[in-house]
């Protein structure tokens, strides 16, 4: 065979590789993506409509776009060949075989894990993929491998991978035995190349219209579970890459950019003059406060979500433990939603005002936020702490928080110390230390006359899950409860029973004592339950969590209390504040859930969570656009198939969060007036 015909078959051989590829690679993204329709769409929501099949169409392109754009650099190589000595050939197409491989494995690979992915989170590979790297790759590793589904998926893995290449193999050997059995009449010509060219730079693309491929594509539906499944888990790993860089980049926080946003958010223009102020508002002036300021205890529970804690889920299985006789006597919204689905998000949010997760990490990590919570409290003369299960390092919390306004933090090694009896896990410590250390505290008042601001964060319910020996119990499901489960083991159900439990037991130790007279309890969860099925109306309890208060009746508000209202994340502080606090300045974004409506303010009648906004009884999904309509809400908390009629109110909700960055902006870095 001559130099040149040589170097020509390269071209050929790289072509017929690289469509074959192309179909492999869609092949397996397909099987994965229809496995993933088939695992996490409840049954009687798998219908094949047109949406379906928009879903599939959008799917294989991307599909086809990556596998196209892996083997680019292949397809160029053999076309610089060309030209040049057949010495190169052999090179080249070694180069080809390699890239293939690696196309094959990537695909595969992330493959099962955005199924693994979408089993736990109820969603693609997104940006919280990289947040939960933050916290080391070794954690992030031992939570994975302790997963009750992990030795599967690794032989699913391995069995797709060795499959896969086989098929590729054997495909390749074909390609290559026709290709060189007739090499003397394989010409490569001017049209072929050009044609070549186009064919693949239109895959690559993934349209042939003046636009390509983007993130508004994959939203083909307003049923997330379609959504879902649109971008294999190389797409979902790019798209969540780009979302995680963008929340890290801030931009000055510009002065007309913050008075159209407190126009459309308070229905009102700004007044002239320093404009951040404005955003903040007082407490009532109260005498009695001021001579009996109260203790206040906030626990932010790991995955307490609300679904566990009603019948409709469980069918008579009580999960509640200790916490049931609080939730019966005691104010307790059912309708709440947490500010986001991840832990470092919900806790920025509740105690910072911000959604910047990575803030505790980043360059600004010693600026105190005028926002914060924890500050409020300190400034009204409290002594402030926070009391951590999680090891103090994990996201820089430890150094973070004391730089927020907490005098005192506590976490898994601090608490290891004073508590040599404490398990240890990956994540930190048992969360009964936790509970033992806030009573320490209380009870070993009188040492700091000040009042106490106390702010606990659990650990025990995440994987990998772990309860002590003493307190297991058998847990026996039932029918309604298992079909509920995906990948949700016995053993997550028994540690969010038994950190209820804990919870439960502080709350009446507390009562039980002098302290239940002075001692204002509060309770949410960061995030919802992950690895439960739920279906389309049910998409507001895949994300609630509860919201549980106690107040001491000295303390509590004459007018009765709605506890059925929807609410969020974003009113827990104001109603502390208002309960313990006189005259204390807060940011004014959240509201009094203890106001009556005549005194509470209209701007903050809504439910915010970073997937919905929820406005009187209707929900509207953020992920659409404005103009598009939300559906209705029934009384318990299911979202109906009724459109819901356009509220003028949903431009100022959404413009809560735009708001957050807003002040995290003007905080973190020099305003542009």
């Amino acid at each position: 065979m001559n130099s040149a015909n040589n170097q020509q078959t390269l071209y050929i051989k790289t072509l017929a590789s690289t469509f074959m590829l192309i179909a492999l690679a869609t092949l397996i993204f397909t099987v994965a993506r229809l496995a993933a329709w088939s695992a996490y769409t409840p049954p009687d929501e798998r219908i094949i409509s047109g949406e379906f099949w928009s879903a599939l169409l959008i799917g294989f392109r991307f599909d086809m776009a990556f596998a196209a754009r892996g083997m680019i650099l292949a397809v160029l190589i053999s076309l610089v060949a060309l030209p040049f000595s057949s010495r190169l050939a052999n090179p080249a197409w070694m180069i080809t075989r390699i890239l293939a491989r690696a196309v094959v494995v990537l695909a595969v690979l992330f493959s099962v894990i955005n199924f693994a992915y979408l089993d736990f989170f109820n969603r693609p590979i997104d940006s919280f993929a990289f947040i939960g790297m933050a916290y080391g790759t070794g954690t992030a590793w031992k939570t994975v491998s302790g997963t009750s589904n992990f030795a599967a998926l690794l032989a699913t893995t391995v069995l797709a991978l060795g499959l896969s290449l086989f098929v590729y193999q054997m495909l390749e050997k074909k390609i290559v035995s026709r290709i060189d059995a007739n090499a003397n009449q394989r010409k490569v010509g001017p049209i072929l190349i050009v044609v070549s060219l186009l064919v693949i730079a239109v895959i690559g693309r993934g349209s042939v219209t003046t636009f390509p491929l983007s993130y508004r594509h994959l939203a083909v539906s307003s049923d997330s579970s379609l959504n879902n499944i649109v971008p294999n888990g190389l797409v979902a790993l790019y798209y969540g890459y780009k979302d995680f860089k963008k929340s890290k980049q801030l931009r000055v926080a510009d002065d007309a950019e913050g008075r159209q946003l407190y126009k459309t958010f308070y229905g009102k223009a700004a007044a002239p003059g320093e404009l951040f102020e404005q955003f903040f508002t007082h407490t009532e002036q109260s005498d009695f406060l001021e001579k009996n300021p109260p203790n206040v205890v906030f626990n932010l529970m790991e995955s307490m979500g609300q679904a566990l804690l009603l019948n409709q889920f469980t069918d008579g299985i009580d999960l509640s433990g200790s916490m049931r006789q609080h939730l019966n006597s005691d104010f307790y919204f059912q309708h709440f939603l947490p500010a986001q689905n991840n832990t470092q998000t919900s806790l920025t949010s509740l105690m910072l005002n911000t959604e910047y997760s990575d803030i505790s990490r980043s360059s600004y990590k010693d600026i105190l936020m005028q926002t914060s919570a924890a500050k409020v409290f300190r400034d009204a003369g409290y002594r402030t702490v926070f009391v951590y299960g999680g090891f103090e390092g994990l996201m820089n919390r430890g150094s973070y928080f004391r730089s927020q306004g907490f005098e005192e933090f506590y976490g898994a090694r601090t608490l290891k110390a004073m508590f040599p009896q404490m398990h240890e896990s990956v994540w930190g410590g048992d969360d009964k230390y936790v509970f033992e250390q806030v009573w320490k505290l209380l009870s070993e008042q009188s040492d700091d006359p000040r009042p106490l601001f106390i702010m606990t964060l659990s650990i025990t319910n995440h994987p990998p899950y772990y309860r002590p020996v003493d307190r297991r119990q058998s847990l026996k499901l039932n029918q309604a409860l298992s079909d509920r489960l995906q990948n949700l083991t016995t053993d997550s159900l028994e540690t969010y029973s038994y950190a209820n439990d804990l919870l439960g037991e502080l709350i009446g130790r507390i009562k039980q004592s002098a302290l239940g007279s002075t001692t204002i309890i509060a309770a949410t969860g960061d995030h919802s339950i992950r690895g439960m099925r739920y279906d389309q109306s049910e998409q507001l309890h895949r994300l609630s969590v509860p919201f549980y208060l106690y107040v001491p009746n000295d303390y509590k508000p004459d007018t009765r209390v709605d506890t059925s209202q929807v609410a969020s994340h974003k009113d827990v502080m104001p109603t502390l504040f208002n309960l313990a606090l006189s005259n204390a300045s807060y940011a004014n974004l959240g509201r009094n859930l203890l106001a009556t409506e005549d005194t509470a303010n209209s701007a903050h009648q809504f439910a915010y969570n970073v997937d919905y906004i929820v406005l009187d009884q209707n929900a509207y999904r953020l992920a659409d656009s404005p103009e598009k309509p939300g559906h209705r809400v029934s009384h318990s908390f299911a979202v109906t198939p009724e459109a819901s009629d356009r509220d003028a109110r949903i431009e100022r909700a959404r413009a809560y969060p735009a708001i957050l960055d807003w002040l995290t902006r003007y905080q973190l870095l020099a305003p542009r007036n």
